[in-house]
């Protein structure tokens, strides 16, 4: 659906096949300068249970669907250059992804599925659920990633702000977290009635998002 803030219309985009559900969408970056076409700040990415993403303009048509993983694809970002896209899957696996939708790499495999990810403020990481864990794996071959235990629960959404550098997480274990990009605690959220579904940064770095059922609460970047 489009939602229009300003008239409050709402018009329907894109229809899935009926079996088929909808996980995750992002709209293409803004163009920047001389390299951005306008055409192509016009699409977005939706992600779907059927194993495939699909590349929709914003009157609805879809331009291409990949079939993407085996079983859901559970998340698709596009990265800040728009140079890149990232998807995870029930599959445990994370892929790298041209902007025209064709395969660059697969930059993990594991054997639980992937909740979310996010890139890093110079799209040169990606910031990634693993159960419990959060890892961050450099794009360079041969780079270490970086992973610690970060709740005591599977971890279902991550964000990483460009400005503040900051990371959240929300989990099974109710709890919220905000860390820095060396995986170091700097807020850790009382526990909640329900787990934690969705975290969003503003795009400022000042203010974030947390989601629960029947739960929306707005946070300073501290906590």
């Amino acid at each position: 659906m489009k939602w229009n803030l300003m008239s409050d219309e709402t018009t329907q985009l894109a229809k899935l096949p009926a079996e088929v559900y909808a996980t995750d969408i992002h709209f293409f970056p803004k163009a920047t300068g001389s390299k951005g076409k306008q055409v192509q700040a016009d699409v977005f990415v939706l992600t779907s249970t059927d194993g495939k993403f699909h590349l929709i303009s914003r009157s609805g048509r879809v331009e291409k669907s990949v079939e993407a993983h085996k079983g859901a694809v559970l998340a698709g970002r596009w990265s800040y250059d728009g140079n890149a896209m990232v998807t995870a899957g029930e599959d445990g696996q994370v892929k790298i992804w041209s902007r025209g939708g064709m395969l660059r790499s697969t930059l993990t495999q594991s054997g639980t599925s992937v909740y979310s990810v996010a890139w890093g403020p110079d799209s040169d990481q990606v910031l990634f659920t693993n159960s419990k864990q959060l890892i961050i794996k450099s794009l360079l071959a041969n780079a270490k990633p970086m992973q610690w235990k970060a709740h005591d629960g599977v971890i279902l959404k991550v964000d990483w702000n460009p400005v503040n550098n900051l990371i959240l997480s929300g989990g099974e274990d109710c709890r919220y977290k905000v860390w820095d990009s060396y995986g170091r605690q700097l807020y850790c959220s009382g526990s909640h009635d329900y787990p934690i579904m969705s975290v969003s940064w503003a795009p400022d770095g000042e203010l974030f998002a947390v989601g629960s059922f029947n739960t929306l609460r707005l946070c300073d970047k501290s906590g």
